[in-house]
């Protein structure tokens, strides 16, 4: 565009008086564009040597505004730009460093619960000498390979190694190391070790692994431990040890070993040994068997010596061994025995059970000996039962015994004084029955060697619901006191031990009762039953049974109710049952009430049947029996012993059956 051209204007908003009427004139010509350089470049020079100007006067110048002595100011030589440019470098490649550490951490190594599994697998709770498997499982889910790896296995010191899949790797004799070597991406394996556990230390086994590997994309070694816990459980049978409480010095004594096998035993033999003091010794450890003429054909005993046998169930579940011993001098009051039950593997013994017993010691001149029904070992008694207690005496020391009395102590609230028979005519005060020479005559002077024997008897007393915070046990031993100065106000039940009996503990037994009724007619009156009443030859007749189980005071297991069939009598099913299962055993023929588990929350429960009677032409006028008595079976749980009872038998004379009673004599018709 000419300078005489038209020119365009162009309006904007004015700023200064310089530098805005420049932009607000019409477009510049080429000396005008000039002039605005030299313009702005004199204006930048004149800025700049005022910014220095002002610099340098902040140098030279305190806060104050005072000048600044030149001398003292020290210099600092000024990094260039190739510093600055490195430094920047490193700056760069250290943030670089960084990032690609923290990548390879979390995205690019092994990962414990993503990258690598790895866990242990096993039995949690497993039987005495029960063989069983640890399993060490592993996966590769990395996308690169493992290199290097291998297992370790750190096994419980109850442990005992049998063999593993695949072998050990280590030398002979190691049972510990597998060398795998490579494992792929998404490759996969494990190692089963098989053992078994007898010693029964702290009843729990760790189980320890360690695995070693390299990574192919790096390096270093990795490793990883995991654990697994597992208990013995049982030791596959239960052992019962039967004892008196008190024992006499110099005289043969004797206590019981019962053993009975679990549903899972797999321990065929073991050893038992018993550790116990010089005075006392041992004779024989032999089994209880009933037929007396088969005895040494049961080699499941096996003696060792020092005091040790091998004991081998074989085909039975239960085994009953009789210990004989003596104890020849009195260490102190009490004398201990300890069993030990052992099994020997390879070089290795291995101890799974041990029971003590301690057992008071008495010597005396007299000896005292205390039996209740037949027995002096601690059994469990039912309420009601009779107790038949038979006390014998021989004087055993060096010189007669004179005025001599003699005292029965039975502490318990549980046993009926009023039913008390005794044909020696003792004196019953509080707790005791007291013979002195009056009711027994050679208590005045008894003799070396000389002896005898008290009977007498009560029952124990029925079960009282309101009284359940008593002690439901009975403790019954005998003493006995010498001298001239003797009454019933100074005999006391609280003498030395060298003057008592064995004492023997009778623990009760829950209060179980079976109820049966056998009718035609129930309750009301209606017909349950089917047939002639009274029975006739050859026509078949059916009753109705019913079971009524009540219990009090403790828990029951097995509980079961038997019904042994008699002759002419079958089973007619039509059965119910508020607990359990009714059923038919057609080999025994046994009707069975298997209940099982009775908590003390079911204090009553009920079942019922029929059955079936066709008489046959022999049985014309004839009552017959169509029950023998049904039997009641459990197992008290906190008394830890069995129940027993057995009802009266009935018979079609329907003892139970009012109604059917006034129409039948219960003889059999043609």
């Amino acid at each position: 565009m000419g300078q005489n051209g038209n020119k365009r204007k162009i309006k904007v908003r004015q700023k200064d008086s310089s530098l805005g009427e420049f932009v607000m004139r019409p477009l510049p010509s080429d000396s005008e564009v000039q002039k605005f350089k030299e313009k702005v470049k004199k204006e930048y020079k004149k800025e700049k040597e005022e910014n220095i100007k002002s610099g340098l006067s902040e140098i030279y110048h305190d806060e104050k505004g005072n000048e600044v002595d030149v001398k003292k100011i020290i210099k600092k030589k000024k990094h260039g730009i190739i510093f600055l440019f490195f430094n920047f470098l490193f700056f760069v490649f250290f943030l670089a460093g960084i990032g690609a550490g923290f990548f390879y951490y979390f995205y690019d190594t092994p990962k414990k619960d993503t990258e690598l599994s790895f866990y242990i697998e096993g039995e949690k709770e497993m039987y005495a000498n029960q063989e069983f498997f640890y399993k060490i499982k592993y996966t590769n889910n990395a996308n690169f390979s493992l290199n290097n790896f291998k297992i370790f296995a750190d096994y419980p010191d109850n442990f005992i190694f049998l063999e593993s899949f695949p072998p050990v790797g280590g030398k002979e004799g190691e049972n510990d190391f597998w060398e795998i070597g490579q494992i792929l991406p998404n490759g996969e394996g494990s190692v089963k070790i098989k053992g078994k556990i007898i010693d029964k230390k702290d009843e729990s086994a760790v189980f320890l692994s360690k695995i070693n590997y390299t990574p192919s994309n790096f390096s270093s070694e990795f490793n990883r431990e995991e654990s697994y816990n597992a208990n013995l459980g049982s030791i596959g049978f239960d052992s019962e040890i039967n004892f008196p409480d008190s024992v006499l010095v110099g005289e043969n004594e004797n206590l019981s070993v019962k053993l009975k096998q679990n549903i899972d035993n797999y321990l065929d033999d073991f050893i038992l040994e018993i550790n116990k003091d010089e005075n006392v010794k041992i004779s024989g450890l032999n089994i209880n068997v009933d037929d007396e003429e088969n005895e040494n054909e049961i080699l499941n005993i096996e003696e060792l010596g020092f005091d040790s046998w091998k004991i081998k169930f074989l085909e039975q579940n239960e085994l009953d061994l009789n210990l004989d011993f003596v104890i020849d001098e009195k260490l102190g009051e009490k004398q201990d025995l300890n069993f030990i039950f052992k099994k020997i593997e390879g070089e290795n013994t291995y101890v799974f059970d041990e029971k003590s017993i301690s057992l008071e010691v008495i010597k005396s001149n007299l000896d005292l000996n205390v039996i209740i029904n037949g027995s002096q070992k601690n059994e469990s008694v039912n309420f009601g039962d009779r107790l038949n207690y038979s006390i014998s005496y021989a004087n055993k020391g060096e010189a007669a015994m004179e005025n001599l009395t003699i005292m029965a102590v039975i502490e318990s609230q549980s046993v009926d004084w009023t039913t008390l028979e005794d044909g020696n005519n003792g004196t019953e005060k509080g707790n005791t029955i007291t013979w002195t020479f009056n009711e027994i005559p050679k208590l005045e002077n008894l003799e070396v060697g000389q002896e005898g024997v008290l009977n007498f008897s009560l029952n124990v007393l029925p079960f009282i619901f309101n009284e359940l915070d008593k002690a439901f046990e009975i403790k019954s031993y005998a003493q006995f006191i010498t001298g001239d100065d003797q009454t019933l106000d100074n005999i006391s039940a609280t003498s030395t031990t060298d003057n008592k009996s064995n004492m023997i503990v009778n623990k009760i037994n829950s209060d179980l009762r079976l109820l049966e009724e056998i009718r035609y007619f129930n309750e009301d009156n209606i017909p349950v039953g089917t047939g002639p009443l009274p029975p006739k030859v050859d026509e078949e007749t059916t009753f109705k049974v019913y079971w009524t189980l009540e219990n009090n005071l403790h828990e029951l297991k097995d509980l079961k109710v038997i019904y042994k069939l008699p002759e002419n009598v079958t089973w007619g099913e039509k059965n119910r049952t508020s607990v359990g299962t009714v059923y038919f055993n057609p080999e025994n023929k046994e009707i069975v009430w298997d209940v099982g588990r009775l908590p003390l929350a079911i204090y009553k429960a009920s079942a019922e049947f029929n059955i079936s009677l066709t008489p046959g032409e022999g049985d014309q006028n004839k009552i017959l029996v169509i029950s023998n008595g049904s039997e009641v079976r459990a197992v008290d749980v906190k008394n830890e012993s069995d129940i027993f009872n057995k009802i009266k038998a009935k018979t079609t004379k329907l003892e139970d059956d009012e109604i059917a009673g006034e129409s039948s004599d219960g003889r059999v018709e043609k």
